[in-house]
Order: structure tokens, then sequence, then C-alpha cells
């Protein structure tokens, strides 16, 4: 399996050690008994709503002194990011706290879009941002899961490989930050639940 620091040499930000293990433990706890909706996708008009075939997930909240504690960390780490991107970086959006289940995906996709439909937040977004909360694994081990690998496709200009994804294999506090319009999925998760924080810079 790729993991994070793989992805360093194509090019992608990558802090392994974002979220210490307390930190992850005590997010997916509330996370458990956090309240779950579906999460959603734009639709060819410009509305979000529930689409199972593209994207099955859930959003699940968490108290607000955890994400203050994670906004923080990552407005402290958004000097590096932009620098990186070479990219003036403004705002952090809202936090999603996905939990992806056995048999969940999100078909690829960008998070950046150009049309003219679009909401402007979706057009505001530059750097997507994501933090793996537990590891994808091998075999099967308590609060780890199989699968739902993030797949980022067009990390290399060679257009031979245009339509060729790298599948990274999350790890446990690992943050992931690429541009907002590469193409990306989540392939489907095999077994166990996949725990995630997504959220975006914009420009």
């Amino acid at each position: 399996m790729l993991r994070p620091d793989f992805f360093s040499g194509l090019g992608v930000f990558v802090e392994p050690q974002f979220a210490d293990q307390a930190l992850c433990d005590r997010i997916v706890a509330e996370m458990r008994s956090g309240s779950r909706d579906p999460a959603t996708v734009r639709s060819s008009d410009g509305r979000y709503e529930v689409r199972s075939t593209v994207r099955s997930a859930t959003l699940t909240e968490v108290s607000e002194a955890t994400t203050r504690t994670v906004e923080q960390k990552l407005r402290d780490l958004q000097p590096a990011i932009a620098k990186h991107y070479d990219l003036a970086l403004h705002d952090l959006q809202t936090l999603q706290f996905l939990t992806y289940q056995t048999g969940d995906f999100y078909t690829p996709h960008t998070d950046h879009a150009r049309d003219d439909r679009a909401a402007a937040f979706s057009k505001a977004r530059q750097v997507s941002i994501v933090v793996f909360l537990n590891s994808s694994e091998d075999e099967r081990k308590d609060g780890s899961y199989g699968g739902g690998f993030l797949t980022l496709y067009g990390l290399i200009g060679d257009p031979r490989t245009k339509g060729r994804g790298f599948p990274l294999a999350g790890t446990a506090g690992a943050l992931v930050a690429f541009r907002s319009e590469t193409v990306h999925e989540v392939t489907p998760v095999t077994w166990g639940e996949r725990r995630t924080i997504v959220t975006w810079f914009t420009g």
C-alpha cells in the first residue's frame, strides 16, 4: 500500500504526524456518539443533494471544543501549505467529520468548481485537506479499516498517465493537502469504518 509519505515525492503536501493518537482517539469517540447525516454532492443545477450512486458517506457532529482544536492546528500549518503550493490562502472552510462505512465510496470528482452555477464557496476552494483519524490495513485490526483509498489523479505530467490514479492508504494522524482542482476519489471501504476530517483553504 502507498502511505502518505510516498506522495511527498509526487508534489503533494504531507504532514505525517498532524494529529497524535490521543487526539485521533478523542475525535473518533465523539464521532461514534454524534449524530449523523448523509453527505451530499453538487448536482448539475448547482444544488447540493444526497446522491448515493456518487457519494456514500455520513457527516458526523463533534464538540465545538474539538472543532476549534483542529481548526487552530490547521491554521498553524496554513503558511507552510501556502508556501508549498505558492498560493495566497486566506480562509478555512467548515470542517467535515466523515465516516465511510463498509461499502461507502466517493466517485472521481474535484472540489473546485468553475462553472457559473457553482456555489461561491466551491469556486473559492484552492487546497483540499484530508486528515486521517484511523488507518487502512491489509488485515483486520481493531479501529482500522480496509480499502477506502484516497486516489489522486494527474500527479504526473506525462499524458500517458492521464487516467492513472495513485491510491493513498490512510495512516492515523496524517494530513494530506492537494490542489482542489485535482481529480480524486475514495474507493469502496471493504471492512470497518474509515474516519477522516475534510476541509478546504480558500484563496
